[in-house]
């Protein structure tokens, strides 16, 4: 149920943003609805928060593990001047 109330609170975010609280003219966009945007927003913030963090770790997670593929092809040391010669690679 958890991650299905974050699949749906924000598809039916993106969804009420379209449809509900931009009026689409031909050459412009234009956001009506602002009372009901700011409540929706009010309430909707702590999912927010929980989307915002599990995106935040997300990307951790891919990076930490992109880079672990990718850090045995550096071709230069990391470490100082000093203990480089300790570096057998």
């Amino acid at each position: 149920p958890f991650w299905l109330t974050l699949v749906v609170a924000v598809i039916a975010q993106n969804l009420a943003a379209h449809y509900q609280f931009l009026e689409q003219h031909p050459l412009q966009k234009e956001l009506t609805n602002r009372r009901a945007l700011y409540i929706v927003t009010y309430l909707l913030f702590p999912i927010n928060v929980l989307v915002g963090v599990l995106a935040g770790v997300w990307r951790m997670v891919i990076s930490a593990l992109y880079n672990a593929i990718h850090f045995c092809q550096l071709d230069i040391s990391l470490l100082n001047r000093g203990v480089e010669t300790f570096d057998p690679g």
